[in-house]
């Protein structure tokens, strides 16, 4: 998977001296974060190459569904698609809409994969987040901040395999209830 640097970033790190710190902040933003599980097992299991080809496939997939949602990705500790950054968003409720999209193709690419050991717990909130170029020498683009923070936190609360909204989220979105109704 590679990640795309959106057109400031690279406007910032272009005109910078290098001394300086590349950052934005983001005042509403819906972020998906989605936490990859037993993936060390998987790899013991299969082995280095096909492991390696199978992380490959899912990251590919995974940044095509955020691509065409225009949603900026980031990879962490977690994968992560963040709707509304850097002036992509469609409104607050669209925004919501097109996170749960994106998580809805995210899990369909996963149980594809489940036969591998491929397991995923999903999470969206609302809220601030700072994208940021982390790192001196390996640097790497992220974004941190409440919405990531609450996104991993309530994805943590659900089951494997599905995907949870904060309670605000679930009332602006739509959506019945806390969790997006799971697959299994």
């Amino acid at each position: 998977s590679r990640v795309e640097l959106p057109e400031s970033v690279v406007a910032k790190m272009e005109d910078g001296d290098g001394e300086g710190v590349v950052h934005e902040e983001h005042a509403d933003v819906v972020a998906v974060v989605c936490a990859l599980e037993g993936m060390e097992r998987s790899a013991r299991r299969m082995g280095h190459h096909k492991f390696e080809q199978l992380h490959t496939d899912l990251m590919d997939e995974w940044d095509r569904i955020a691509r065409e949602a225009r949603a900026q990705t980031a990879i962490d500790d977690c994968y992560v698609a963040v709707v509304g950054a850097f002036g992509s968003g469609s409104g607050p409720e669209e925004d919501v809409a097109v996170a749960v999209r994106i998580a809805e193709g995210m899990l369909a690419k996963a149980e594809e994969m489940r036969g591998e050991g491929v397991k995923v717990r999903l999470g969206i909130a609302r809220g601030k987040a700072t994208s940021a170029m982390v790192g001196v020498r390996a640097g790497y683009f992220t974004f941190f901040g409440p919405a990531l923070w609450d996104a991993w936190e309530v994805g943590q609360l659900g089951a494997e395999g599905c995907i949870v909204m904060t309670q605000e989220l679930s009332a602006e979105g739509g959506v019945e209830g806390k969790t997006v109704p799971c697959r299994r």
